[in-house]
């Protein structure tokens, strides 16, 4: 089954090209690739609403459908995405005249569940997570703060064991960082690589040359 941006792409026109140049100018600015793809995800739906590429969408047709979407009671952060998406649209665009406003009840915040140090014990027991590759991807998250996504990019070469420390190189945003790697945590990827010998990624998927998917 087609994703909504791969059917408009085939099915709207203009949509393609508005995509690919939408994306460069984007990610050139320095934002996150993620963002980028949900804020895409959200202008694609509106043009297969109106058949047309989000570009040519004029203000009033923007209004009623987000009109629609609550009524429908699609999430707040689906409506902000489409927001933010044009909002940023109108900026490469340089159309300040152009304006879209977001307004509505922010979508509720959960707390999370944080475990103690006893249940964090349990989880990296090797009887709880035999599997030595996922009991270290998880302590390193733990240990070290990581977002998934800065793990799952990780190389070997980005572990420095003698300064004890990690190089996050593409953090959010592009930004490059150091995290600390703890003695322990050290010891623990240094028995990993040996036993798995991981080539371009720290973590490998399938392929070795492709990095451990989510």
């Amino acid at each position: 089954m087609l994703s909504c941006t791969e059917l408009a792409k085939r099915t709207v026109p203009n949509f393609a090209k508005a995509y690919q140049r939408y994306q460069k100018a984007y990610v050139a600015s320095g934002y996150s690739e993620s963002t980028c793809k949900n804020y895409l995800r959200a202008l694609s739906q509106i043009s297969l609403h109106y058949g047309k590429s989000f570009h040519l969408v004029d203000d009033g047709q923007i209004t009623d459908y987000i009109y629609d979407l609550r009524l429908r009671k699609v999430s707040h952060s689906s409506i902000k995405f489409l927001v933010y998406g044009y909002r940023f649209l109108f900026k490469v665009m340089k159309t300040p005249n152009r304006s879209i406003e977001l307004k509505g009840n922010r979508a509720k915040v959960k707390v999370p569940v944080v475990l103690n140090q006893q249940e964090i014990k349990n989880l990296l027991d090797p009887e709880h997570c035999p599997n030595l590759k996922h009991r270290i991807v998880l302590s390193l998250l733990y240990s070290s703060g990581l977002r998934i996504s800065e793990l799952l990019k990780l190389r070997s070469q980005d572990i420095d064991f003698n300064a004890h420390r990690i190089h996050i190189i593409n953090s959010k945003h592009g930004a490059a960082r150091y995290v600390i790697l703890s003695k322990l945590m050290a010891k623990g990827l240094k028995a990993y690589i040996g036993g798995y010998h991981p080539e371009k990624y720290l973590f490998n998927g399938y392929e070795k040359a492709m990095p451990y998917s989510r």
